[in-house]
Order: C-alpha cells, then structure tokens, then sequence
C-alpha cells in the first residue's frame, strides 16, 4: 500500500478510525533562522529568508563548491527546540534541533554536537558582501558619458541601444549587474587592457587569468553583463624584465566588443599600454557602497593582488613562531610617469585602509629597465602591513577571478581568525588578572581561576606585555589537520558551545543534486532527517502491506495535530492503533530499526 499524505480535514477518517494499526510519519523540512546569512555564490550572499525558489545558493560537492538551484524556500513556524551553535572562533548559527552539520565524523543532528567536535566551515564566508542593495540607487553612467568617446568612426547610436538592451545605459548604485562590473573593472586595471585599432575600429577588452575555472567564471560573468562572445585561449609568454627572461603561463579572455569597450572607456578605464598612461581610479566608485568598492579591489588584487603566507620563523633558544608574510602590489609604469603612478598608488591605498588593511608606504622601486618596445619603466610599489589584523583584512577583500589565491588566502585567514581569537582571549585573561592583582588576590588563587601558569601571572605583575606563548600550533602542521579530507577552502573548526535558544521561526531550504548550503559559514545539510527519513517510510510501508497504513504529514500545514500529540522534534513518528497512540518516536532511524519498533508496538 503506498503512503498517503494526511492533513487535519480527513486525519480523524484516515487514522483515528482506520480498522488496521496506522505509523504516522510528522515531518517537515525545519531548517536555520531566517536571518542566518546564507552564500549564493562565491560573491554574494544574503539572509535566508530572502532567498528565492529557482535561485541559487552555493553548495558543496565532496570536492568543488558549486552553484546549486533552489527547489523550496519558505518561513515555518517553529515549535520546540532549537541549538546555538558557536565555534572557538566566535562563529555561530541557530537551527532547529534536527539540523543536520558537516562533521568529520559525517553528518550529525544539531542535538548531538558536542564542544570538541570538528565542523566544517568556509572561512570566506565572512568576507562576502551581505548588505543588501540600495533601494535609491545614483546615476553611475548616461548616455553623454558614452557618447564622448565617439570620433566619427564608432557608430554610438547603435552601441547606445546595444547598452540600453543590457540594462546598462542610465546605469545606477541600486543596479544588480554593479557588482560584477566593479570586479571587471578592477581586473582591468590590473591584470587586463582594453584596445582600440583606429584603422578598421577594432575594439576589444583582454584579461589575463591562471586556470581554465579562473576563465570559466569571468566569461560566466561576462555573459551576465550581456556579453557572451566572450572566449579564452592558453598564453605561453616569454619575455623580459630588468634583463631577466619570464616565463608566464596563463590563459587570455578575449571580448571583442565596441559597445564594451565603450562602456570600460565610460567607466575611467585607459584604453591602451597602461604603462604609458596616465589614469586614476574612478571617481564613480565613490558614489557607490563600500561593498562595490570591495568588488573593485577584489578583481584588481585578483589579477597583481599581493599574496598571504604564514612563515614558520625559528627563534634560537627559544622555539619557532607564526609570521605572517605579504608581498607588495607593485605595477610598472614609464618613467616619465612616476607621478601618475604614485598618485595611482596612494589612492589604492586610500581604499584598502577603507576595508582595514594597514598601509606602510608608496614608494618609487630603484629598478630602472627598457621595454621591448623601447620605452623605459619602473615599479611602483604599495608595501603593505604584515600584521596578523591587516592580513586578514586584506584576505578579507577576496581574489575575484582568481581561484590559486583565493584557495590559500581562504587557509591564511581561517588560522589567523583562530590566532587572532586566541589574542582577544589572552589579552581578556590579562585584565582580569591586573584587575584581580589590584584588588590583591594571591597570584596562586589568580592562576587558577584564569588556568594560566603562576609564572605568567608573575609577569604580567612585573609589567610584561600579554603575549601569546610560542609553543602553540603552526601553520604546516594545523593546515594538515584542518584540511584533511575537505578541499576547495573548506576546513575543520572545534565546536566552542552547544546551547539551548528558542526561534518563534525558521527558514526551510530545499537544494538540489548536493542537498547542502552553506550559513553563517557552516556546511550545512539542506533540510534535515525529514528527507533522509522518507525514503525509509516509503520502504517500510512495502513490507507491512495490508497490515499496517502509513501516512505522512506535513507539520507546517497541519499544527493542530502537532499541537495536539506535543509533537517537539521532527521528524517524529506515531503508532496510532484503535484511535491511541500506542508508541511514539523521535528522530531519524534506519529501516530495520524502525521494523523492530513497529513489531515491538503492534
């Protein structure tokens, strides 16, 4: 006999006065808070409760994170338990009792997570750009800004109703397509040029990328913005630098388009050899959010971006430390144009100390050498902070276009954000222990309390500074640790506290082929046991046919009956015989386990 769904209007006919024993089967697909921060793409994130049926969210496959299609997205009144989760590096989420979470046992019910268990997470997660978008956006780009680059030989009526057609004449701050230009537009300005043949009005945008994924996801974007003739081809570039030949490996993106090259132009990109131009950032970045200035310098450090690394430093007598390392962002530019280049400099700083990263200086490089095609340049440097704070930062921005430097930032930053934590921690241990020497609490008593050594209270008693012990972990050996068996950025993180919280409402996903998301940095399941739980049902009712019904009912559409039964956790399963219930059971079980109950309770 197959499964019948139930609802309150025939639940008294079809259970209550069924002449053969009736299993209940109450689920529903209770899932996070509503306002849990869930990713759509490897940019973009937003709160649960705004994402949409047939959107995407972003998902993992045991080897890739990929793009996932929406199946269901709906709010769902609550009744019962739910948990608060919360790592060793302050990260937290809210789900319902039955959640399920990626651990490194597989996996596990919200439940049954203890402190010490191993989640996985993805330490980019809290870089993304959550703000939603302005509801009064600002006129970014208009025709006038267009038509300036005509010059007789481009025909600008037809680019202007090409632009018009993709959304992007009259363009403005509030427009959704900002965040993939400003990331276009910072890779041009980087690692990618724009160029103009005036002879036959060739007008074209090339990029320059490491990895066929790296020129998958531009063209992907490419395409979004309208543009899908967009194609890559593999570089194989020798060349000369200061006398010392560079081999270069990489991969072209081409988009031969006028009314693009119309738009970049429009944008304050230099058309050109950019080593020969004067330029500056554009001014229309200022009108914009903070975030879309984020998307900016996340495709420029994604092109000639500096990389993070952790350096094991060794300190004879006195054991090794973690060192954070940061190479500068350096460019060329003539050497008559040293001024441009270091006012280009000082204004990219100007932004990345917006997003918190600490800049030492912008200098001049006292390298001096002849391009192949005669003229004479010179690097431009902004050498950058290697502070634990401002590498973060920095890593925070992201690498757009860029999957190599986005990989190991994801590491770097995920062991810092620990290191960091264990600072906070530190430094809170060390007032608690002033405050406490002050008052004159013996330094024994002192060292119990903060479970520090009485040795280290001494000290800072004499005035040292609060820091770290050297003998904690390093990068090489935590990295295997925290990697092991996941990929593509994800990692291992301990699970601080488990604690109880009440949701008068959660958010219910539903997500195609992987059946996982990933929320306020969590790898979580998609909806639970409910699902995993059905299929066991649908069997089960095979080997009972004739002898036992059993029926399913939705507890979102029918809260009289969950009400009634004290329904508290899903999925939960009821054996009604004679109209009472004769057994009750909570949770997810294999199918013989829930034979075995059935039979027990006949």
């Amino acid at each position: 006999m197959a499964v019948i769904e139930v609802k309150e209007s025939n639940f008294e006919g079809e259970v209550l006065k069924s002449k053969t024993p009736v299993v209940v089967d109450i689920w529903a697909t209770w899932c996070v808070a509503p306002d849990s921060i869930v990713l759509k793409s490897k940019y973009e994130s937003t709160a649960a409760d705004k994402i949409l049926k047939n959107g995407n969210v972003l998902a993992y496959d045991g080897g890739k994170l990929k793009e996932a299609k929406v199946l269901e997205s709906k709010t769902s009144s609550k009744m019962g338990h739910c948990k608060k989760i919360t790592t060793v590096v302050n990260r937290s989420i809210e789900a319902t009792d039955d959640h399920l979470f990626y651990t490194s046992a597989g996996w596990k019910r919200a439940d049954k997570l203890n402190a010490g268990d191993k989640v996985a997470v993805y330490p980019l997660f809290d870089t993304r750009n959550h703000a939603e978008q302005e509801t009064k956006g600002k006129i970014v780009l208009k025709n006038a800004d267009i038509s300036k680059f005509g010059d007789g030989k481009i025909k600008i009526e037809g680019s202007l109703a090409a632009l018009k057609e993709r959304g992007l004449l009259g363009l403005k701050t509030d427009s959704r397509k900002l965040s993939i230009i400003a990331r276009v537009v910072g890779l041009l300005f980087s690692d990618g040029s724009l160029y103009r043949r005036a002879s036959n009005n060739y007008c074209c945008a090339d990029f320059i990328v490491g990895s066929n994924d790296d020129a998958t996801e531009l063209i992907s974007d490419l395409a979004e913005l309208g543009f899908p003739a967009a194609y890559a081809k593999k570089r194989d570039n020798r060349f000369k630098i200061g006398g010392r030949e560079i081999r270069l490996k990489s991969i072209r993106v081409r988009l031969v388009s006028t009314p693009f090259w119309l738009l970049m132009r429009a944008l304050g990109v230099p058309s050109g050899r950019k080593t020969d131009l004067d330029y500056e950032i554009p001014s229309w970045l200022s009108k914009t959010s903070k975030a879309i200035r984020k998307e900016f310098l996340s495709g420029y450090l994604g092109g000639d971006g500096a990389v993070l690394s952790i350096r094991v430093v060794d300190r004879k007598g006195r054991g090794s430390y973690n060192s954070s390392a940061i190479n500068d962002i350096e460019f060329y530019k003539n050497v008559d144009l040293v001024q441009s280049g270091l006012r280009f400099g000082n204004q990219l700083s100007k932004m990345l100390a917006e997003h918190g990263v600490k800049i030492r200086k912008v200098f001049r490089g006292n390298d001096s050498f002849t391009r192949s095609y005669g003229g004479r340049s010179t690097s431009i440097h902004v050498s950058l902070s290697n502070s634990f704070d401002s590498v973060y930062a920095l890593g925070a921005i992201g690498y757009a276009y860029c999957a190599q430097k986005q990989l190991r930032s994801s590491y770097v930053m995920e062991f810092l954000a620990k290191k960091l934590n264990e600072r906070k921690l530190w430094k809170a241990k060390y007032r608690s222990a002033v405050s406490m020497l002050n008052q004159g609490t013996d330094r024994m008593e002192i060292a119990s309390i903060l479970q520090v050594s009485p040795s280290t209270v001494e000290g800072w008693r004499m005035g040292n500074k609060p820091t770290i012990n050297f003998t904690h972990d390093r990068f090489p050996t935590w990295l295997e640790s925290a990697t092991a068996g996941l990929q593509d950025g994800l990692v291992w993180e301990s699970v601080q506290s488990v604690s109880e919280t009440h949701l008068p409402e959660v958010q219910s996903l539903t997500v195609d082929k992987y059946s996982n998301f990933i929320a306020n940095g969590f790898l979580v399941h998609n909806c639970g046991p409910c699902r995993l739980f059905s299929p066991i049902i649908d069997e089960a009712s095979k080997d009972y046919d004739g002898k036992v019904k059993f029926v399913k009912i939705d507890a979102d559409e029918n809260q009289s009956i969950v009400s009634k039964y004290n329904v508290m956790s899903i999925p939960t399963t009821l054996l009604i015989k004679d109209g009472k219930v004769r057994a009750m059971q909570v949770g997810a079980v294999p199918k013989e386990a829930l034979k075995k109950w059935i039979d027990k309770n006949l």
